[in-house]
């Protein structure tokens, strides 16, 4: 006569000559139905806690002469500068939401190895994870002055339907890096005729929702 046997929402209806093997597979399918069980309330409490880790973004800058750039008279001649940068910024997460053009001054020696890092802009509040915000240099502006040459600087990216700016900014390095110092993505603009180079750091900071 057969056996009926209940695991879980699971019915099995056994011969007798069967029920010597298939008790003991009945066993396996019980222990794996209940190690599965155990294991909801641990599984959310891992999704609980990844959720309540967010990101704050910041932005930092340096800029440097490349090593044959016009406004150099001397090899090793330190100009003195004042100019202003200009980028955008968008950066869109729930709970934070930015979108914007930010600015940072560099003036004086500024431009004397290693450079000066400066922070140009930093999220407002900690946020969920949503990527990388979108960053563009659109201008960099004022003058730089080695002796007594003094030089005016009005360099922009190249736009659609208009003339090659005199002295256009390219992107010549866009590099996603995750290390034991700098987890985050690294932009290198630079002046095609003046031969300005700005460096763009980004960098997600951790923080708790």
């Amino acid at each position: 006569m057969p056996v009926p046997r209940q695991v879980g929402g699971f019915v099995f209806v056994l011969t007798k000559c069967e029920c010597a093997s298939a008790y003991a597979v009945i066993s396996f399918l019980t222990a794996i139905w209940i190690a599965f069980a155990l294991s909801g309330p641990t599984n959310a409490q891992d999704n609980r806690t990844a959720m309540s880790r967010g990101v704050m973004h910041v932005l930092k800058a340096s800029l440097a002469l490349a090593d044959k750039s016009p406004l150099l008279t001397e090899p090793t001649s330190k100009p003195e500068m004042d100019l202003r940068i200009s980028v955008r910024i968008s950066d869109h997460a729930p709970g934070s939401d930015f979108f914007g053009i930010v600015t940072v001054d560099f003036t004086g020696s500024d431009l004397t190895p290693p450079g000066i890092q400066k922070t140009v802009w930093q999220a407002g509040k900690c946020h969920q994870d949503r990527g990388w915000p979108k960053v563009t240099v659109i201008g960099i502006e004022g003058t730089v002055s080695d002796g007594a040459a003094k030089t005016s600087i009005a360099a922009i990216p190249r736009h659609i339907g208009k003339l090659i700016p005199a002295d256009e900014i390219v992107v010549t390095k866009q590099l996603p890096r995750a290390n034991g110092n700098f987890d985050g993505f690294e932009i290198r603009a630079e002046t095609k005729a003046t031969r300005l180079m700005l460096d763009l750091r980004l960098r997600a900071v951790g923080c708790k929702l």
